[in-house]
């Protein structure tokens, strides 16, 4: 509760703040998430760049993995954007009060957007250089970007604009391996 105020989600009466009202609804990277939504990141995005960064913010990507093609700039800059955020006294708070690392991975973003605009996940896989199999860790993400879409419409409640374009975006990536949970 200290941490909340301090951060100002909660006022000194216990009034619940702009912030406190977007975490209610988040429960994955929850304070970094908010702090993206206070920021407005999420608004104005492309459909894949807006899928992409929930998956980005729903897993890291392996260490042990690269890719073999360059990052668009457009991915480029929005994950500039995104980790000045990540990297803000709020969000590198939170990870020292949870004792948990806060995820974000450009890697990712990339990827998911690919899987957004239509490309298989064996198309997706053969941009990424590694000696294991990776593609569970990637469905993975895949798969909590939608949880994470969901999540992001209940936020978003009041704005028919990205409701309607979460709408869209989640029923377009629920295909193949990604489909499965829903």
């Amino acid at each position: 509760m200290h941490f909340l105020r301090e951060i100002e989600y909660i006022g000194p009466d216990n009034d619940v703040r702009a912030g406190g009202e977007i975490l209610k609804n988040i429960h994955i990277e929850e304070v970094f998430v908010t702090e993206l939504i206070l920021a407005d990141v999420f608004s104005g995005l492309e459909d894949g760049l807006l899928y992409g960064l929930m998956a980005a913010i729903c897993a890291d990507f392996p260490r042990r993995a690269a890719l073999r093609a360059q990052i668009p700039r457009p991915v480029r800059d929005l994950a500039k954007r995104v980790m000045k955020i990540r990297r803000s006294y709020i969000v590198t708070e939170a990870e020292r009060y949870n004792g948990v690392r806060t995820s974000f991975s450009p890697e990712i973003l990339y990827l998911a957007s690919l899987w957004e605009e239509g490309h298989t996940l064996m198309e997706i896989m053969l941009l990424i250089d590694t000696n294991s199999d990776i593609s569970g860790d990637l469905v993975s993400a895949l798969r909590r970007a939608k949880d994470l879409g969901k999540q992001l419409k209940d936020v978003y409640r009041g704005d028919a604009a990205i409701m309607e374009q979460l709408g869209r975006v989640i029923r377009k990536v629920s295909r193949d391996e990604v489909e499965v949970l829903d």
